[in-house]
């Protein structure tokens, strides 16, 4: 019944699928539970600058974000390529990734949880060849819809475990594309993670990417899938993860994908996942604001 549910929702237009994703977000809030306590706190720790009640506007918008991206998911997975090829904005990104193939080395991209990275995925495919690192969830039925949605973009997909790895490595090595979530460690990769300034405090960040580029000389570029207004599609925007992600210091490497992210998020705040606990846990035990 929920996998039919998915099917049929996917047939919405994405503007309704997204009001009603809007629709979600005001009731996350209206229910102030852990989505919108965790966003508060990120909210807090990663924007000082604002005034509180610009924090608070922040925090709706950011819960109306997600909620449409939620709602959008099942048309991102199943609606055909001409349908998103007439919506997705990201020509310049694909031609750009294309330019960086030809140097022979592989591309790696690190798309975090920003906008919408399922949609972001056709314009990477739409470059080269790709391989995604990819956690599947614990519903095997959403998992058979997500695989579909992933094989209809022309994506392999690499677990995330030492075969997955070997994967990415040969991808490269093959001169193709890898693409990576970098803002969240699976826990298979926990052991392999660092602490790295993300928006100036300590976050855990996996070391995954700089290995590879390091190993493999590729270049490592950011990138995500902007949702514009009122249903008119996304549009592809990219940051170049600067020369120190090559470097031999695995805190050193790691800042240098999270200034990157941090570079795309500042962009689109209200677009990126803070209902994560993106930091330590102390930082979501403590319920009083900083300096109170």
């Amino acid at each position: 019944m929920t996998e039919l549910f998915i099917r049929l929702f996917a047939m919405l237009p994405l503007s309704a699928a997204q009001g009603c994703g809007s629709l979600l977000g005001r009731l996350a809030w209206r229910l102030n539970g852990r989505e919108r306590k965790n966003t508060e706190v990120n909210i807090r720790l990663c924007f000082p600058e604002l005034e509180a009640s610009e924090q608070q506007e922040l925090v709706r918008r950011t819960l109306r974000e997600n909620g449409k991206l939620i709602t959008e998911l099942p048309k991102s997975w199943l609606a055909s390529g001409d349908y998103w090829g007439k919506r997705l904005e990201a020509r310049r990104f694909t031609e750009e990734i294309r330019r960086l193939l030809g140097q022979g080395r592989g591309v790696i991209i690190a798309a975090p949880h920003l906008g919408n990275w399922e949609v972001g995925l056709r314009a990477i495919t739409a470059a080269g060849p790709t391989t995604v690192l990819y956690r599947p969830p614990r519903q095997m039925w959403l998992n058979s819809i997500m695989e579909q949605g992933r094989i209809a973009t022309g994506a392999k997909t690499a677990p995330t475990d030492m075969q997955g790895i070997r994967a990415l490595m040969s991808a490269l090595r093959n001169g193709e594309i890898v693409a990576i979530l970098p803002d969240q460690v699976p826990k298979e990769l926990e052991q392999s993670s660092v602490l790295a300034p993300f928006f100036g405090h300590p976050a855990p960040t996996m070391t995954l990417i700089s290995k590879l580029a390091r190993k493999t000389g590729a270049p490592v570029v950011a990138a995500y899938a902007e949702r514009l207004p009122r249903g008119k599609g996304f549009r592809g925007n990219f940051r170049y993860v600067d020369e120190r992600v090559t470097d031999s210091a695995a805190e050193i490497s790691s800042a240098a994908v999270n200034d990157a992210v941090e570079a795309l998020v500042r962009l689109s705040p209200e677009q990126y996942q803070w209902t994560y606990r993106r930091f330590g846990m102390d930082f979501y035990r403590n319920k009083k604001k900083p300096g109170r």
